[in-house]
């Protein structure tokens, strides 16, 4: 008898509790082994006054969705990430969900699910002009600074005030991707990293710009999991009408979030050595429709 995978991955949830409802039906209706969140979980903050202690409170929230999908399919296995909108100060408060086997945090380590697959997660992103910089990183050694930023908003590190500070005293992402543990079987393995690959189908946003990662393009290649999953660029399925790319014999996906309140994610399936996967969500959108979409969730 074939031994099958089924892995549902989604990304850029941002809190919205239509999505998460979205995800615990798609859960029900295809009873993956295996749900995999690419990083922006939490709700985008509102001011200065209530950064942190907003996320913390949604995270209850996530304790309770995942406890919906445990209670509907026991042994599923959930792994996530976090994201450049997530705060780093809610790591603490993610123990719980940890400690009661929940879900398990992709924290830069290898986590070997039951069916033997190896994934990684890596929720650091290249720089981004928003104030938030927990998780963002120059990519190569060879970036300069482009947003130059008076004023951040960290976790910690609270005397670094610029921009240019924060990135001074912190690896790139090839630094920080040349440290992370190496897969022991590439053929079955996974890198769960938020930000995508740069220049392919997957990184490209409004303006045709491509905003992916050299530094993980580099690491796919070097490294050639069999699979990566990849979200923070909404649009890039819109615009591309596609949501899957190979870089080199990695098949990398990112089915973005542009239909709010529908969910949109991704369903690979693995038997034996075969590997299939469709897209589950809406396929269309227009380029108004998404302005509107990335206006909306950058204004909560």
């Amino acid at each position: 008898m074939a031994s099958e995978t089924k892995i549902l991955y989604a990304s850029d949830l941002h809190g919205h509790q239509d999505l998460y409802t979205n995800l615990i039906s798609n859960v029900k209706v295809h009873q993956p082994s295996i749900l995999l969140l690419g990083g922006d979980l939490t709700p985008k903050f509102k001011s200065s006054n209530c950064l942190v202690a907003d996320q913390i409170k949604f995270l209850k929230n996530l304790r309770d969705y995942f406890y919906q999908i445990k209670s509907h399919q026991p042994d599923i296995e959930i792994g996530f990430i976090l994201g450049n909108d997530d705060f780093i100060a809610s790591k603490l408060e993610l123990q719980n969900l940890i400690h009661s086997n929940l879900a398990t945090l992709l924290d830069k380590q290898l986590w070997v699910t039951n069916s033997g697959w190896e994934i990684l997660g890596f929720d650091l992103v290249p720089e981004t002009p928003f104030s938030l910089k927990d998780h963002e990183r120059l990519d190569t050694a060879d970036c300069k600074v482009k947003f130059y930023l008076e004023s951040i908003v960290v976790s910690h590190d609270n005397h670094l005030r610029t921009s240019k500070q924060w990135f001074e005293n912190h690896k790139t992402l090839q630094e920080e991707l040349e440290i992370l543990p190496k897969f022991s079987n590439p053929n079955k393995s996974i890198l769960v990293a938020h930000a995508p690959p740069y220049e392919t189908d997957l990184d490209l946003m409004i303006g045709n710009r491509h905003v992916g990662s050299k530094s993980i393009k580099n690491y796919l290649l070097n490294e050639q999991p069999r699979i990566s999953l990849h979200g923070h660029i909404h649009e890039s399925h819109m615009l591309t009408k596609k949501y899957s790319y190979y870089v080199g014999k990695t098949l990398s996906f990112n089915p973005g979030q542009m239909h709010l309140p529908d969910l949109d994610s991704v369903l690979i399936t693995i038997s034996d050595s075969k590997l299939s996967h469709r897209f589950i969500g809406k396929t269309t959108a227009s380029s108004k429709e998404a302005f509107s979409y990335l206006q909306g969730i950058n204004s909560k």
